[in-house]
């Protein structure tokens, strides 16, 4: 397929993917729904044709890193995060080694994430062999930040806004419980104001376009302290594989705060610094998909 027809076909799926209220995919998920392989260059062109147009810039709700980025990327920014201070330099070649160690990911796979972290300009690059976090890195921390939500369904991959979404997707249980009692909007912690902004029009009944209650549904994820993997798998409305087992989730209102974490320890410490969060629900994921119990 020449060059400009795919980039144009890609930003068709991605211009339909974001008219959801609950999708947020992202340009590679996009390529994999058009059936174009994956590669940087291109990505960078479609990110670029998005960014030149009003209308389809106008639908990135969230930063526009959340969509131009890889899910890996993604999460070796928050691998990032855990090891560089805000506006100190670090040697790339031990950046990229503390980090793929943190991850468990090969050392050139890190590397590249952190060119693409360049790129979007979350990370900025020194005289000499540093890198160091931008001056505008804390923008990128707004409303989903780096967590993601991978949504897969036979050949459909995409993101959603925060982990509840996936629930609301496939547990009619929970679905009927939360939208038979969704009068609120949630408040601006975590969210954006574009996002607020496209909520306002969007009534509950409208938020779940497509449900996902028969056949085999998987969540790709990463815990939201520690960035471990975390991967369930829901087959006709039932939660039926959960990895690793002891899987928590914390409901904190708006999506930045709504996320999965490896156990109870790591959901715990993650509330710990957002003193508001105290009262959110939380708990074992497995509740959520249990008639009459959670998410209320």
């Amino acid at each position: 397929m020449p060059l400009k027809l795919a980039v144009n076909e890609v930003l068709r799926v991605l211009e339909a993917e974001w008219q959801d209220p609950l999708r947020c995919t992202n340009v590679e998920q996009g390529m994999h729904r058009a059936e174009y392989a994956f590669h940087d260059a291109d990505r960078r062109r479609v990110a670029e044709a998005i960014l030149q147009d009003a209308r389809l810039s106008s639908l990135l709700r969230w930063h526009p890193s959340a969509y131009f980025l890889t899910n890996e990327e993604r999460r070796a920014a928050r691998a990032v995060l855990q090891l560089v201070d805000e506006g100190e330099p670090v040697e790339e070649a031990s950046l990229v080694g503390r980090a793929a160690v943190l991850l468990g990911e090969p050392e050139e796979s890190v590397k590249a994430a952190l060119d693409a972290l360049s790129w979007v300009g979350f990370l900025e690059r020194r005289q000499g062999r540093a890198v160091c976090r931008s001056p505008h890195s804390a923008e990128f921390l707004e409303g989903v930040g780096f967590f993601f939500h991978e949504v897969v369904a036979g050949e459909e991959r995409f993101n959603v806004n925060c982990f509840h979404d996936f629930v609301l997707l496939t547990s009619p249980s929970y679905r009927a419980r939360r939208l038979g009692t969704l009068c609120q909007r949630p408040g601006a912690r975590g969210m954006t104001p574009k996002m607020l902004r496209f909520l306002e029009g969007v009534a509950p009944r409208e938020l779940v376009r497509r449900s996902y209650d028969r056949g085999q549904v998987w969540l790709n994820d990463a815990c939201a302290s520690c960035a471990r993997r975390i991967r369930l798998v829901v087959e006709d409305a039932r939660l039926v594989a959960v990895e690793p087992a002891a899987v928590w989730h914390v409901r904190g209102g708006g999506c930045g705060l709504n996320n999965l974490f490896c156990g109870q320890a790591c959901a715990e410490n993650w509330v710990v610094a957002y003193p508001w969060l105290r009262g959110a629900e939380r708990g074992p994921v497995h509740e959520l998909w249990s008639p009459g119990l959670r998410g209320t």
